[in-house]
């Protein structure tokens, strides 16, 4: 999970404490909201673990999760990045020699 937060803060470029605080500024709260959305894909975690991560509510992560997923079906660009950071994770968990289920890809 951590290569996760890394890889996207980088790409976003905010800072992995900044995914973490209730901080709104651009880009942040996408740059979250991604890191949610990818984490509990991967993971297939609960909402209520995956906000326990990110110190929110289930509330929160079904917004954050339901932002990302329309934003999917609408724009090219999202579906770009979110597939380049899904190699991006693929590629650093192969180099650190870290397998995960098939089924996720990344």
């Amino acid at each position: 999970m951590k290569e996760i937060i890394e890889i996207v803060s980088k790409f976003y470029g905010v800072s992995q404490e900044d995914i973490f605080n209730k901080n709104r500024n651009t880009p942040i709260p996408k740059a979250r909201q991604v890191c949610q959305y990818l984490v509990k894909n991967k993971f297939n975690y609960t909402l209520q673990e995956t906000g326990r991560i990110f110190n929110r509510d289930h509330a929160t992560i079904i917004y954050s999760l339901e932002t990302i997923k329309n934003e999917l079906q609408v724009n090219k660009v999202m579906r770009q990045e979110i597939e380049l950071l899904k190699n991006m994770i693929a590629e650093r968990n192969k180099k650190d020699g870290k397998m995960f289920c098939n089924e996720c890809k990344y």
